[in-house]
């Protein structure tokens, strides 16, 4: 499973890669901003927003053909349904590492090419 579907998602966006850029880097700031609320959330048990927060991330990393990031998000979606906070965290434990993974690989690839 790819990180990213880079040359995809470069198609997809007519080849405009100043737009491939702008897009990942507006999801990269999101995800950062989304992950301290998200463990927020846990604290408080507002579950139902979490699971709303980890919905958003699910559609915007398949918007962007990152594979690995949306099957996180859809793990951690699934987690918050039954409402375990050792379980949502230890998700978003691994949501967080397969972030972190999108984060370094795109930035890298995208200030190469």
């Amino acid at each position: 499973m790819k990180i990213i579907d880079l040359e995809s998602f470069n198609e997809e966006m007519d080849n405009d890669r100043d737009v491939v850029k702008m897009v990942i880097s507006e999801l990269i700031n999101a995800i950062d901003n989304q992950i301290p609320r998200m463990r927020a959330l846990i604290e408080e048990r507002k579950y139902l927003v979490l699971g709303r927060e980890a919905h958003s991330i699910k559609g915007g990393a398949r918007n962007v053909m990152a594979e690995r990031l949306e099957y996180a998000s859809a793990d951690l979606e699934k987690c918050v349904l039954n409402e375990v906070p050792e379980e949502i965290l230890a998700s978003l434990e691994l949501f967080t590492s397969e972030f972190n993974l999108f984060k370094v690989y795109t930035t890298r690839e995208l200030s190469t090419n």
